[in-house]
């Protein structure tokens, strides 16, 4: 094992020691470079001559697929019900205040 991945390693054991939400949190990150790495690698395979994508549309295409995973399971009727104006109104649905 190289030195590098030891280190990581050793500051996860020191992190179980952490609360369940800093855990998460650590997971929710590890997911991410997963994601990045192998859509970066599939992009590559796809074709040398595309764009190079920035962090920031990265992390866009993440959320945006994060996003639509919570969909998957919602029927047309719960759907339905969602707001369509949620990036516009985000602290009434958040903190239930009047904008």
């Amino acid at each position: 094992m190289n030195a590098v991945k030891e280190i990581i390693l050793d500051k996860l054991e020191h992190l179980e020691a952490l609360s369940e939400p800093v855990l998460l949190e650590v997971l929710d990150f590890v997911s991410f470079l997963e994601w990045r790495l192998n859509t970066n690698q599939r992009l590559t395979l796809m074709s040398s001559s595309l764009p190079e994508t920035t962090l920031e549309e990265d992390t866009g295409s993440f959320l945006l697929e994060i996003a639509s995973s919570f969909s998957h399971g919602l029927s047309s009727e719960d759907l339905e019900c969602l707001p369509t104006d949620g990036a516009e109104n985000h602290d009434r649905y958040l903190y239930n205040t009047q904008v």
